[in-house]
């Protein structure tokens, strides 16, 4: 994107670069965000008790095989470059969360809340548990994707087998579209984003309980808006299609899907692709996990 203008800010005495052509309606990150964390340091490790290991097990919901265009037509409003139609077959059916992962699940895991959106102010059901903040239904984010993979360790630690992974981003795809060929899995009309979705629109510049917002045919929650949603690919220009596509092996750049809080109602279409350094985290990107079979 060389031909783009890209314009530098000061916010809070922290350097940032606005996304490309804002289309998150919001930021693309911090520039220089820190060498990559392996894992949180803490004051205590957490005991992720039952109730909580088994909310995450309850939240999965069945994804049928098939196939699909992934990518979106060349007429359809807000379309990117990088959308290219390509045919993908999902060989057989898997398990995806239909929720985002809470702070309430991660602090069960991990013992801390990284969240930014943790605080009274942010949500009704606020708590504090050993002296950590919380709105423990909001989605967990400012997580980078490098803490996201320490997380799935440890949660499969404690399931005792490998049994959680990050979908790959022909997963998430295939899974929000839910069958449908249009711009958004409810049709075309962004109006109706309001019931589906949290954004720029109506989310009061933060995220929202994961409970929220109507379902898709998958009977999936917040695939649009709410946070942004880690993969487990590398960015490229043009992802592979063919039988269950992994993506690159190698790369500088990770895979987000799916819209924020912040976003404009582009950003939230089933097709949209955006990119970030791995192990930056930021406040309206978050994830949710598969089970594997």
């Amino acid at each position: 994107m060389a031909d783009e203008i890209i314009l530098m800010v000061f916010l809070h005495d922290e350097l940032y670069i606005p996304d490309p052509i804002g289309r998150r309606g919001g930021f693309m990150g911090k520039i220089g965000c820190g060498l990559v964390v392996l894992s949180a340091v803490m004051s205590f490790q957490a005991s992720a008790n039952f109730e909580v290991l088994q909310s995450i097990r309850d939240a999965v919901v069945v994804i049928p095989s098939g196939y699909y265009i992934m990518g979106s037509p060349v007429e359809e409003p807000g379309r990117f470059f990088n959308e290219r139609q390509h045919e993908v077959e999902i060989s057989r059916d898997f398990e995806l969360m239909s929720k985002e992962v809470s702070q309430l699940q991660w602090f069960s895991i991990m013992g801390d809340n990284p969240s930014k959106f943790k605080n009274r102010e942010h949500c009704k059901d606020y708590q504090v548990i050993n002296d950590v903040s919380m709105c423990p239904n909001n989605p967990v984010e400012n997580i980078s994707w490098y803490q996201t993979k320490t997380f799935i360790k440890k949660l499969n630690e404690k399931e005792g087998k490998e049994l959680y992974r990050l979908p790959t981003e022909a997963e998430w795809e295939y899974a929000t579209r839910g069958g449908t060929k249009t711009a958004y899995s409810f049709g075309n009309d962004p109006a109706q984003l309001r019931d589906f979705s949290w954004y720029f629109e109506n989310a009061n510049r933060m995220t929202h309980s994961v409970d929220t917002r109507m379902v898709n045919q998958f009977m999936l929650r917040n695939m649009h808006g709410n946070t942004w949603e880690w993969v487990e690919d590398w960015y490229t220009d043009f992802p592979a299609g063919g039988i269950d596509p992994k993506g690159p092996v190698h790369g500088n750049l990770k895979v987000i899907r799916g819209g924020g809080w912040l976003s404009l109602k582009e950003a939230l279409r089933s097709a949209f692709r955006f990119y970030v350094k791995p192990g930056c985290g930021y406040h309206d990107v978050g994830f949710r996990l598969v089970r594997i079979q």
